[in-house]
């Protein structure tokens, strides 16, 4: 399934309209924003169509599945073509099976969760909250649309020129890049000139051919035997659409981070105070204040407001 499809799913008090446009979307927030009643109307509505006092207008099918015999996976495989909707509590969402047959599945998924999905690659433009609008206003219908949870000024390039976005504190949407790099890696990456410099930088080794990479203390070693550090900063470049925990890169990882930053707009996450010591050229936009420093002074004022 590809392009984007367009869901309205009403009743007489209440309407819920947006649009799904990737093989996974996310949806978080705080409890009683209207989640799990988006689900519920659809699970109404699948049972007893337009007897239900629900109407869902959709190009493609809806449908609510949630695992109640451990037979998820053969379960899912039989829906095709549809937009999948799971809420929350179904901790299936977070094995790597799942990651697999989502990825390889004409189906689109959205799930409805607080927890990171590690496995899963998803962007960020397609995180999203729940809200309710002035469209309508009680006793009338109450209307409930998707918002992006990060703004596109903070995912947009910044005057042309690309910049290292850092979301500091805990957050929700951060993918761990040593998992995701062990499970996802592509050996083709290691051929590229700049990750042969970062891990010859970090981990003061070199990449041989293939999957194997000469380690001046353990020999020869396969990609995953690579720092944390290193593997996650392979991540950010080579999957810029993704927001990773940047958390388990060091100091010596600072200068990648701002060099990869300048060639893509990357976001990370950070839950401690990363010096940038010693580093020239210096702009980030923290996200958390949604505005671009340029000096060592004003980052590190931003970021101990944060962790």
């Amino acid at each position: 399934m590809k392009g984007s499809h367009n869901i309205i799913v009403e009743t007489e008090r209440m309407k819920y309209e947006f649009t799904i446009r990737r093989n996974v979307t996310v949806i978080l927030g705080d409890s009683a924003t209207g989640k799990t009643t988006l689900v519920e109307f659809l699970n109404m509505f699948s049972r007893r169509g337009k007897n239900s006092g629900v109407t869902v207008t959709s190009d493609v099918p809806c449908v609510v599945f949630s695992d109640i015999s451990g037979l998820w996976q053969s379960m899912l495989e039989e829906i095709k073509n549809s937009i999948v909707f799971i809420d929350e509590g179904q901790d299936f969402i977070f094995t790597k099976d799942f990651a697999k047959i989502a990825q390889a599945s004409s189906n689109y998924y959205v799930l409805i969760t607080r927890r990171p999905l590690y496995n899963l690659p998803y962007s960020t433009k397609e995180i999203y909250g729940i809200r309710t609008t002035g469209k309508y206003h009680f006793p009338e219908k109450v209307y409930q649309e998707f918002y992006p949870v990060y703004s596109d000024e903070a995912l947009q390039n910044l005057d042309g020129h690309k910049v290292l976005h850092i979301i500091f504190g805990e957050t929700e949407n951060a993918n761990y890049g040593p998992d995701w790099f062990k499970t996802n890696y592509d050996p083709e990456w290691l051929k590229d000139a700049f990750v042969q410099k970062m891990i010859k930088d970090i981990d003061k080794s070199d990449y041989v051919d293939g999957i194997v990479i000469s380690s001046p203390i353990l020999g020869p070693i396969p990609p995953e035997r690579l720092s944390g550090g290193v593997q996650t900063l392979i991540m950010i470049y080579e999957k810029p659409e993704l927001v990773f925990d940047a958390t388990s890169c060091g100091e010596n990882c600072a200068k990648w981070l701002l060099e990869i930053g300048k060639e893509k707009d990357i976001t990370v996450n950070l839950n401690y105070l990363m010096k940038f010591s010693d580093v020239n050229d210096f702009e980030i936009f923290i996200d958390n204040e949604n505005r671009l420093v340029t000096s060592i002074e004003d980052y590190i004022m931003t970021a101990v407001k944060y962790v």
